[in-house]
């Protein structure tokens, strides 16, 4: 029988808030607000420069900025920390003492009652290199994704190609996923089943 050189079961890391905080290459940031949603997913690394964004901001995105655009406006500190908050994006990277000595304190109150994260960074980085790192980390992500994608392909491919039957098939998708699985017909019909070993309940008892 054909054993699957991947298994599933565990989700592919994702690169959060909190695993941000805690990257060897960027000690020092710090959780200024929104400490109940650091293990939001970053998807995307934006600067903003320019406070008309909006538009082409997606969820998942983390914004970075000196806060320039904003520093002796408090009603648009606020109404950043809102439309990013209902845009969903990941969080907000404010770099201090360019512009702002600190984070002001609407944005922080802004930020806690919607749970959005709000990350100080220190002004020995630059907005860039803290996007490289960023970046650098979601591609690793989905070359992992794109290589694992290309393995379960590959199994499944080799699996039928060699006269694998239905049972093979449902023993390797079992293992690629970490869960038992059952095939059926169009009327509910078994046709084949495999057991996972993290299973309490055997399929077989059904």
């Amino acid at each position: 029988m054909l054993r699957p050189t991947v298994r599933g079961g565990r989700s592919m890391s994702l690169f959060t808030i909190e695993k941000l905080l805690h990257h060897r290459e960027l000690p020092g940031l710090e959780l200024a607000a929104g400490k109940k949603a650091s293990e939001k997913e970053i998807l995307n690394v934006n600067i903003i420069d320019n406070p008309d964004t909006y538009d082409w901001l997606s969820a998942g995105d983390f914004l970075l900025t000196t806060g320039y655009i904003f520093k002796d406006d408090p009603a648009m500190q606020q109404k950043l920390i809102k439309e990013l908050s209902e845009i969903n994006c990941a969080g907000l990277g404010i770099k201090v003492k360019r512009y702002l000595d600190h984070i002001p304190g609407v944005m922080i109150r802004t930020a806690n009652n919607r749970n959005f994260p709000i990350v100080q960074i220190p002004y020995d980085y630059t907005l860039a290199y803290v996007s490289n790192v960023i970046n650098n980390e979601i591609f690793k992500r989905e070359d992992s994704l794109l290589k694992k994608s290309i393995t379960i392909h590959s199994i499944l491919t080799n699996c039928a190609l060699n006269g694998g039957s239905l049972d093979e098939i449902a023993f390797q998708v079992s293992s690629l996923i970490g869960n038992p699985l059952i095939i059926v017909d169009s009327k509910w019909r078994l046709l084949a089943y495999a057991e996972h070993p993290g299973n309490q309940r055997l399929l077989k008892d059904y």
